[in-house]
């Protein structure tokens, strides 16, 4: 408690007040002051009378105070200053209640451990979790044989690639020059046309269209002679029947050469294929020993990890144990506080307020005029 605020309450064997009971009579007290004060703030010391012109009577209007009332002035204003003290004794009790009050709900934690001396225990050390052990490793596993992919499909160039240049070039020149004859002597060339033309004009020279006035009549000679006109196209059809002669010879050797080399290809790949069945027959046998191992390394692993596993369970056991044990004592302290605390409260509550022996004498009279209302 404030020592500012300890002279206020009572002590044992002595008589106090409860909150109430003070607030009680302090409101008393407050209401007979405003009502002495009014008295003297009122107080005339002269009787005044009034009386109507042509009547001798006079009429007392206002009472100056008694002799009797007059004596009693000083009696009066102590009286006024013990109820005002009374009050404000009272006043400032609830106000140091009210603090002590407020300490008591707020009184802080590490203010009881200090003052009181209480001891903290700290979290005990805890055990060494158990070392994780170290699993053995596979050996290396045996690299799988890769199949052999299919072999690519023989292109033309493949087989052009492994000509020389003459003959690549010899092979583009064919092909170029025989379908430039082709192109103009076969039945829609430039020159079949104009040679099927030619004959068709010698044939019919004149030719007339539209009747009467308006007849348009047209005449055709050859500008080249029919005979040499048709020498030309038979050169022209020789020289392009040779060249597709040349042309497809060379495209059936490139055909043979494509046949042979996808033979080839074939022949490379059953060979690769067998060679590969082999390696996976191998190394079929050889996972068969790798996976005897590793069942073997798998099971000792297993072994190991069920006795890590059951030492950590026993591991975490023991630190539950401890820690649980140690969080019972913190809550032990947390407990002890909080009913010293709920204690500290309850007293405060119940402390009553002391009437100061000067003021016995008020407080008996307000007493009194409280019991008899």
């Amino acid at each position: 408690m404030r020592k500012v605020n300890a002279i206020h309450f009572s002590v044992e064997n002595e008589k106090g007040l409860t909150q109430s009971s003070a607030n009680f009579l302090a409101n008393m007290s407050s209401e007979q002051v405003a009502r002495d004060d009014q008295l003297l703030m009122k107080i005339n010391f002269v009787d005044t009378k009034i009386a109507i012109i042509g009547h001798q009577d006079q009429i007392l209007s206002e009472k100056g105070i008694t002799e009797e009332d007059f004596n009693k002035i000083p009696e009066l204003i102590e009286k006024i200053g013990k109820l005002k003290a009374f009050s404000a004794w009272i006043r400032e009790s609830i106000k140091a209640k009210d603090i002590e009050l407020k300490d008591a709900k707020s009184y802080a934690k590490s203010q009881w451990i200090a003052e009181l001396g209480i001891v903290i225990p700290e979290m005990p050390e805890l055990p060494t979790p158990p070392e994780k052990p170290e699993l053995q490793v596979y050996p290396e596993k045996p690299a799988e044989p890769r199949e052999p992919a299919l072999p690519n499909p023989v292109t033309e160039d493949d087989i052009k690639e492994t000509w020389t240049v003459k003959e690549r070039a010899r092979y583009w020149e064919v092909e170029a020059m025989a379908s430039t004859y082709g192109k103009l002597i076969h039945q829609d060339g430039a020159i079949n046309i104009a040679r099927d033309t030619l004959h068709e004009r010698v044939a019919g020279p004149v030719k007339a269209e539209g009747s009467g006035r308006e007849t348009v009549v047209e005449y055709y000679a050859p500008s080249i002679p029919v005979e040499k006109v048709d020498a030309l196209f038979n050169m022209l059809q020789d020289r392009y029947r040779s060249y597709e002669k040349e042309l497809n010879s060379m495209k059936f050797r490139l055909k043979e050469s494509m046949e042979k080399l996808t033979q080839e290809r074939q022949a490379a790949y059953r060979e690769s294929i067998k060679a590969y069945n082999a390696a996976m027959e191998e190394w079929n046998n050889q996972m068969v020993a790798w996976r005897a191992e590793a069942d073997k390394i798998d099971l000792t692993n297993l072994k190991l990890t069920e006795q890590y596993q059951v030492a950590c369970d026993e591991h975490r056991k023991q630190v539950r144990l401890i820690k649980s044990a140690h969080q019972m004592e913190l809550q032990k302290i947390q407990s002890d506080f909080e009913s010293y605390q709920s204690n500290l409260v309850n007293e405060v509550s119940k402390l009553k307020i002391r009437i100061p022996e000067s003021l016995l004498g008020i407080f008996h009279e307000l007493d009194s005029l409280g019991k008899s209302e």
